[in-house]
């Protein structure tokens, strides 16, 4: 284990996998770095502010600076298998804030991503600037798969085993959403197209779809959309000649200054402001010296 290099605001200390054999607990110690459990196998029991959670296989929870650790793996059950990794620097903790692990700090999610956790051992071997910068970015890419599948555990039974859709349902919600990203790839330029389109086409209520979409991404499908508007307009504005009012039309919009909040609220700056400080160098038009 080692502290990160100063210079890095988001590093890595370590990484591990790790079994507590039944009956086996760490010795309780107050730790200064941000730590992520991912369960992989078995039944473990870790405390977060007084409350103890059973952490099942497919379970993430954290540590912050300043914590207790009190893990371990209770005598009744079976061995309790998982995947951790700590964080330093003045960025971990608001990193991990930031993807809204801040409460109950115990959630459940899906498999541990094991190559991931074995790529960040391998970077951590290299202890160069480079490898530490490597390691950084694959545990961000760790934790945020972590904040893609996490939901919490549930308040009122933390030890409550989590109920696992079927696989037919699984299988349901991954053709709704190629279905849902398919329509609004298809439409999303066409201004008259919108949720209640996408709903029609799949044979749906308005707000039975609008529920189904946010419990698939995360996100309503109004923000979806806007947010694949945006970054089309964006990648036309920065780019591309066009106009500004010709990117807004091939882009969804039909009113101008609507166009340019949402641009505002995406980039913070004016669709002009985006293109004079964003743009690439754009090839020269033909007759032009």
């Amino acid at each position: 284990m080692s502290t990160p290099d100063p210079s890095i605001p988001f590093g890595v200390r370590s990484t591990g996998h790790y079994r507590f054999r039944p009956g086996e607990q760490e010795r309780k110690m107050i730790k200064n770095f941000v730590q992520l459990f991912w369960s992989v196998k078995g039944t473990g029991t870790i405390h977060l502010k007084g409350r103890a959670h059973r952490l099942r296989p497919g379970m993430v929870a954290f540590y912050f600076p300043g914590d207790i650790h009190d893990l371990g793996c209770e005598a009744s059950d079976p061995s309790w298998e998982y995947r951790w990794l700590t964080l330093d620097g003045e960025l971990a903790l608001s990193v991990i804030k930031g993807f809204r692990f801040a409460n109950r700090r115990a959630y459940f999610a899906e498999a541990a991503p094991a190559a991931l956790f074995e790529r960040l051992a391998t970077c951590l071997r290299d202890v160069t600037l480079g490898g530490e910068l490597q390691a950084g970015a694959l545990a961000f890419e760790i934790v945020s798969l972590a904040a893609e599948k996490a939901r919490p555990s549930r308040k009122q039974t933390p030890l409550r085993k989590p109920r696992l859709l079927p696989s037919r349902r699984l299988d349901a919600m991954e053709a709704f959403k190629a279905r849902s990203v398919e329509l609004i790839q298809r439409h999303w330029a066409d201004p008259a197209y919108g949720i209640e389109q996408i709903a029609a086409e799949l044979g749906l209520h308005r707000s039975v779809f609008s529920r189904k979409f946010h419990t698939a991404f995360g996100l309503s499908p109004s923000n979806y959309l806007l947010r694949w508007r945006v970054q089309n307009a964006l990648n036309l504005l920065r780019d591309t000649e066009l106009s500004i009012a010709q990117i807004a039309r091939a882009c969804g919009w039909e009113d101008a200054n609507y166009f340019a909040r949402c641009i505002g609220k995406a980039a913070g700056m004016s669709p002009s402001e985006f293109r004079r400080t964003g743009a690439f160098d754009l090839p020269e038009k033909k007759g032009k010296r």
